[in-house]
């Protein structure tokens, strides 16, 4: 980073000042390090230390430390288990999402850096920084909690959520519960009642619950404005709904329409494709945790297919029927965004319905094969709620010997 420190002063503010959190949260301290590798050797203790890098992401800075980073071959990664993984699937809590009438969701905040590190092994995080940005004196400084680049922090702050919900099972009510063990995905999380005044009082409860543990929410979004509000809102100063999509683990929703959606900006693509390496880069971008649109990239793969015929490499130049064919594929990707998906998968009328059925279809050809699930509802009324959950595609490989 030291180039761009150096010639962008304006971006170097901004680490500073994003680094400086970690002192005043109190999750970074300063070392005199050579008492503590004195202190570390008599005792046996783990010693690394981390150079920090700097994550750009559309509305700020992520400061990580790069466990990553190798010296001589190896680096502290290399030396912290990974697993087992114990991060809930993305695609489970979505569809999780789907179940109840009223839906929140809320963030867990700093969530790594909520969970502290074992005193015996916090030598491991150790890193160096300046005491001021003329960069002249350098400190070295130690890691108090669990950091994004290491191996561990996934396995380790998942199990702690967990024992969390372990810890307070006896004293709140099975929905906080569940939703601790199955309704986040690291610190995403989501809740959900059919009645309204159910989910407040979840919501309630799951703050509660966390705030035991030392998390706290925030973030917070919902389909209703009582449930979108931070909690310390006065109910007459509570704004309604916005008609807008925001983001719930990547997947675009309005809350106002409760309507899920495909979008994406193809301004941010980088076009035109001229490789076979870049048409998967473009297609791997397509965020699609449920299948919403895999006919569509079925025709995508398909186009990749073609491109590595005959044998050429990644960054062989593309034959341009496959271009063209490429090219106007992507342009239809604005097109998806007019596909909406209802997030509800019932309706008032099936809300209690007993008769639920799942409904799966599959079909193949010489090109490709795919399969869908439809949910089926109906009340004992009557009344019919069809919902498309989730579906899978594939192309058939060009050489099948069995073809």
């Amino acid at each position: 980073m030291m180039p761009r420190l150096n010639r962008d002063s304006a971006w170097r503010e901004q680490v500073f000042k994003d680094v400086q959190k970690f002192d005043d949260k109190g999750v970074a301290v300063n070392i005199n390090e050579e008492e503590e590798n004195a202190s570390a050797l008599s005792e046996n203790r783990p010693v690394w230390h981390l150079p920090l890098m700097v994550v750009q992401e559309p509305l700020k800075l992520r400061i990580c430390h790069d466990a990553k980073a190798s010296i001589g071959g190896i680096s502290l990664n290399d030396f912290i288990l990974g697993g087992p993984n114990l991060t809930n699937n993305i695609a489970t809590v979505l569809l999780l999402f789907r179940i109840f009438k009223y839906v929140f969701t809320t963030d867990i905040s700093a969530f790594f850096h909520q969970v502290l590190v074992d005193e015996r092994d916090r030598d491991a995080f150790r890193y160096a920084w300046f005491s001021g940005q003329d960069m002249v004196e350098v400190l070295i400084k130690r890691f108090l909690a669990h950091i994004f680049g290491s191996a561990g922090s996934s396995l380790v702050t998942s199990f702690v959520i967990r024992h969390l919900a372990d810890r307070v099972r006896s004293m709140f009510p099975p929905n906080v519960i569940e939703t601790l063990l199955k309704r986040f995905y690291v610190d995403d999380g989501h809740g959900g009642e059919d009645q309204l005044e159910a989910a407040i009082e979840l919501r309630k409860n799951l703050a509660a619950a966390l705030s035991m543990g030392g998390f706290s929410l925030g973030k917070w979004k919902g389909n209703h404005p009582l449930l979108a509000a931070d909690p310390n809102t006065p109910v007459d100063e509570i704004p309604p709904l916005e008609d807008k999509y925001i983001k719930v683990l990547g997947v675009q929703w309005n809350p106002l329409t409760d309507m899920f959606r495909f979008q994406m900006d193809i301004s941010k693509i980088k076009l035109p494709a001229t490789t076979p390496r870049q048409l998967v880069s473009i297609q791997s971008s397509l965020y699609d945790p449920l299948g919403w649109i895999s006919p569509f990239v079925l025709c995508g793969r398909r186009l990749l297919q073609h491109s590595m015929q005959n044998m050429r490499g990644w960054d062989s130049p593309l034959p341009d029927d496959v271009q063209s064919q490429f090219m106007a594929w992507v342009y239809t990707i604005p097109m998806l965004q007019n596909y909406p998906i209802p997030r509800w998968w019932n309706t008032d009328e099936t809300i209690a319905a007993e008769d639920v059925s799942l409904h799966v279809f599959a079909d193949a050809s010489k090109i490709g094969y795919g399969a869908v699930v439809y949910r089926r509802a109906v009340s004992s009324g009557g009344a019919v709620a069809v919902s498309f959950i989730c579906s899978g595609s594939h192309v058939v490989p060009l050489n099948d010997a069995r073809a």
